[in-house]
C-alpha cells in the first residue's frame, strides 16, 4: 500500500473511531434533557433551581413547540390548562410511536391523558411530583437520566420518594422544619434571633411552597421582619393554618393570599381573628415578571385578582400590597425576588401597626380619605348617607378616646365646616384657592418636607 492508500485509511479509522465514540457518548454519557411543557415559569424555576447536576438540563418549551420535543430525552407536560390541537396529538403520537418518552402530568380532561412510560417508572415519576419539593425534585432529574434516558456513566444514583412537608414551621435553612411552636423558639434562641418581649408575626407562606428549591423572597421578608425587632414565625400549611396559629398567639398574621385564610372553614377564621383582635396582611405575589407588571395598567385582574384581593378580605384581611414580583437570573430563569422599596414600606406598615397596640388612643394619628366633587359637591360613597355617617365615625372615635378637637354640635355644622375647610379645589373657579388659603384653615407644608414625602 503507497502512502497516500495509509493515509486515507488512517482517516478512514479515525473517521469510523471519531463516529463510534460519538455514538458510545451519546448512548451512556451524554447530557439527559429533559423538556417541560405548559408549566408555569415558577414551577420550572423551581425544578431548575433543585438540579445541581450538570450531565441533566432543563428547557421550558411553549405548547406550539411539539417539533422541538424529538430533541429531548423525556418530555414532561403539565396538564392544568393544556390545549392541544389535532394535528398537534398526531405529531406526539408520532414521537411515541418512535419511543420518545412522554407523560402529561396532572392532566384534567382525558384527552389530555397521554403517557408512554410503563408502569413502574409512571409510579416513580409522579411520586416524584406529586410531593414536589427541593429533594424530590433533585431526585426525579437523577431517575430520569438513570431509568428513562439510560445512561451509564456520570450517573448518580436517585434517591426514594420523600414526602412532603406539609404542615410545619420553617425558617432560612431549607432543611430545617418543626412541627411545634416550643420547639421552632428553641431553635431561633440557638441562632440568636428570638427577642424576649418583641411583638410575634406569623407569616403564612399560602401560595408559595418554602421547600420547591425557590424561597430567597421568603428568606429575604423574614429577614426583614426580624431587622425590624420583631419574633416571625413562617408556616406552611393548608388545613391547619389556625392550629399554628393557636401554637404562636401571635400580635399579626402575614398571608400570602389564594383563596380565604382557611378554606372551607371561613367562619373558624373569621371568628379566631375577632375573638383576638388579629390585623391580617395580604402582600401580593405576581406571577409575571416585574417589569411586565410595572407596564401593565391593569396590573392584575379576573381569578387571580378575585383569589388574591377579594376572598382575604372576607376573612378582614388587609394592605393587598404588591411586594413579590418575579425576575430571571443570568440563567433565564425565573425567580421569585421581593420588589426592595416595597419590602422596606411594608415591614414599616407592619411594625407601625403593631405599635399602635401599645399607644394610648389619644396619641393616635387616624387620616379619612372621601371621595368628594369639586365645589360645593357633598361627599360620595355607595349606600351610605356620607357627611352623616362621617360625622358619626368621628363621635365614635372621640367617644374610644382619640383626640378629635373642635368637632360641631350637629351633622349641619359639621357639613358648612367639611364644605369650607375640606372641599376639593378646581382650577376653573378663580378666587376659590385664595379664599381657601384665608379661611380654610389649610395644614401648611413646607416645600423640602413635601419633596420627603413623594
Amino acid at each position: 500500500m503507497n502512502k497516500k492508500g495509509k493515509y486515507l485509511l488512517w482517516i478512514a479509522v479515525a473517521a469510523i473511531a471519531v463516529a463510534a465514540g460519538w455514538i458510545v457518548w451519546n448512548k451512556t454519557a451524554s447530557p439527559t434533557k429533559i423538556a417541560l411543557v405548559n408549566f408555569q415559569p415558577f414551577q420550572v424555576s423551581n425544578m431548575a433551581l433543585s438540579n445541581d447536576d450538570p450531565f441533566i438540563r432543563y428547557a421550558s418549551l411553549a405548547t406550539e413547540e411539539v417539533d422541538k420535543w424529538k430533541d429531548y430525552d423525556l418530555v414532561l407536560g403539565f396538564g392544568m390548562g393544556l390545549k392541544l390541537s389535532a394535528e398537534q396529538r398526531g405529531h406526539i403520537q408520532k414521537l411515541i410511536d418512535k419511543g420518545l418518552p412522554v407523560y402529561i402530568f396532572a392532566a384534567t380532561s382525558p384527552e389530555n391523558h397521554i403517557n408512554s412510560l410503563d408502569s413502574v417508572d409512571l409510579e416513580q415519576i409522579s411520586g416524584y411530583l406529586n410531593n414536589g419539593n427541593k429533594n424530590n425534585y433533585r431526585n426525579f432529574a437523577r431517575y430520569v437520566r438513570k431509568h428513562i434516558d439510560k445512561k451509564s456513566f456520570f450517573v448518580t444514583p436517585p434517591e426514594p420518594v420523600a414526602e412532603s412537608i406539609e404542615d410545619a414551621f420553617f425558617h432560612l435553612d431549607e432543611e430545617v422544619s418543626f412541627t411545634s411552636a416550643g420547639d421552632y423558639e428553641t431553635y431561633l434562641k440557638k441562632l440568636g434571633q428570638y427577642k424576649d418581649g418583641a411583638g410575634k408575626v406569623a407569616v403564612i407562606a399560602g401560595i408559595h411552597d418554602p421547600f420547591s428549591g425557590n424561597k430567597e423572597h421568603l428568606d429575604s421578608l423574614i429577614v426583614s421582619l426580624q431587622n425590624a425587632g420583631l419574633n416571625v414565625y413562617p408556616v406552611s400549611s393548608m388545613t391547619k393554618r389556625i392550629e399554628f396559629l393557636d401554637q404562636i398567639h401571635p400580635d399579626a398574621v402575614v398571608y400570602f393570599p389564594h383563596g380565604r385564610l382557611l378554606m372551607g372553614q371561613p367562619d373558624k377564621t373569621v371568628e379566631w381573628l375577632q375573638a383576638r383582635n388579629i390585623p391580617v396582611f395580604t402582600p401580593l405575589t405576581i406571577l409575571q415578571l416585574r417589569e411586565d407588571w410595572m407596564k401593565d395598567p391593569m396590573g392584575m385582574f379576573g381569578g387571580f385578582m378575585g383569589q388574591s384581593v377579594v376572598m382575604p378580605e372576607l376573612d378582614g384581611a388587609i394592605y393587598p400590597y404588591t411586594l413579590v414580583a418575579q425576575e430571571k437570573n443570568s440563567d433565564g430563569v425565573y425567580l421569585f425576588r421581593t420588589i426592595p422599596d416595597r419590602l422596606r414600606s411594608f415591614t414599616q406598615i407592619v411594625k407601625n401597626v403593631l405599635s399602635l397596640k401599645h399607644k394610648k388612643n389619644a396619641e393616635k394619628k387616624v387620616a379619612i380619605y372621601y371621595f368628594k366633587g369639586a365645589g360645593q359637591e357633598t361627599l360620595a360613597a355607595q349606600g351610605l348617607e356620607t357627611i352623616p355617617s362621617l360625622y358619626n365615625l368621628l363621635k365614635r372615635l372621640k367617644a374610644e378616646g382619640y383626640t378629635v378637637d373642635r368637632l360641631p354640635a350637629t351633622v349641619k355644622e359639621f357639613e358648612a365646616l367639611l364644605m369650607k375647610q375640606g372641599s376639593v379645589l378646581s382650577t376653573y373657579a378663580e378666587g376659590a384657592f385664595d379664599e381657601f388659603l384665608k379661611n380654610g384653615n389649610p395644614q401648611l407644608v413646607g416645600k423640602e418636607e413635601y419633596e420627603e414625602w413623594v
